[in-house]
């Protein structure tokens, strides 16, 4: 289940980080010049699989 932009409901590719904020593509650049400045979530899905599989491999 993917997450969904607040603004337009769309499929979110980013997010703000620290909060539950998603944007889809078209709103994040409409709304913040600089998605540099926002998380992509697939590489913060990657990022996460990474630490877990770290987890599992220690336990």
């Amino acid at each position: 289940m993917g997450k969904k932009c607040i603004i337009c409901g769309e499929e979110a590719k980013y997010q703000v980080k620290h909060t539950n904020n998603y944007y889809c593509e078209n709103c994040a650049k409409h709304y913040f010049s600089d998605t540099k400045l926002l998380i992509e979530l697939e590489q913060e899905a990657q990022r996460l699989k990474q630490f877990v599989d770290s987890k599992l491999k220690k336990g």
